[in-house]
């Protein structure tokens, strides 16, 4: 499992409330000559 970047989540976090469960969809893409692709998806479980 990879460490989730909060610096590029952060707008993502901005409605959560400390201790709240969620569920952290994530896809890291790197290719050789493109900059690399990051996608987060946050799913409130409560």
């Amino acid at each position: 499992m990879a460490p989730l970047l909060l610096h590029k989540a952060k707008p993502l976090f901005h409605n959560l409330k400390i201790n709240q469960k969620v569920r952290i969809y994530s896809d890291y893409l790197q290719e050789s000559n493109p900059p690399k692709t990051s996608a987060y998806f946050i799913e409130k479980l409560s």
